[in-house]
């Protein structure tokens, strides 16, 4: 698997991991708040609710299966993966994402290729904890193990 490709579908990957930890909390959302209130005020949309709830779990439910098989299959050829913010000195903010990719072949034994890129970022973009740690405590460099956290929120969903 080629680099662009591995970077790409760890930020694909990441969004859908996003939806499927918080799809129980939407559902008990749903079960505690929404389908009670239609019941009290409109209850002739109540079971169309329910309904586009049910067709809506079965998608997530799909997709929390095909997140985790596709991680897993990425996790074969990328190691590690670390995003760093670093401030600069204009006062922009700069992504550094540093993958480590295993790369095989069936005659050469498999090798670790290092991949660095780097991107700007505006500041409304920046991860909750990096405006947070910057603001309180003036910290100007920002590192996040995405491999890690990533393992993490798919065994959060897997709870």
């Amino acid at each position: 698997m080629d680099p662009f490709t591995i970077l790409l579908m760890t930020v694909l990957l990441a969004g859908a991991t996003a939806v499927t930890v918080l799809w129980g909390k939407i559902l008990h959302w749903a079960e505690l708040q929404l389908f009670p209130w239609l019941a009290a005020n409109i209850p002739e949309l109540e079971p169309i609710a329910r309904q586009a709830f049910a067709v809506l779990d079965k998608a997530v439910v799909s997709l929390r299966n095909a997140t985790r098989e596709a991680w897993r299959e990425l996790r074969r050829s990328l190691l590690k993966q670390v995003a760093e913010f670093v401030r600069q000195f204009d006062g922009g903010w700069v992504l550094e994402l540093t993958s480590w990719i295993a790369t095989s072949s069936a005659t050469v034994r498999p090798q670790v290729t290092k991949v660095v890129t780097q991107q700007q970022v505006r500041y409304d973009e920046l991860p909750a904890d990096v405006r947070r740690e910057y603001l309180r405590n003036n910290k100007i460099s920002h590192s996040l193990n995405v491999t890690e956290l990533r393992d993490t929120e798919l065994r959060m969903a897997d709870a």
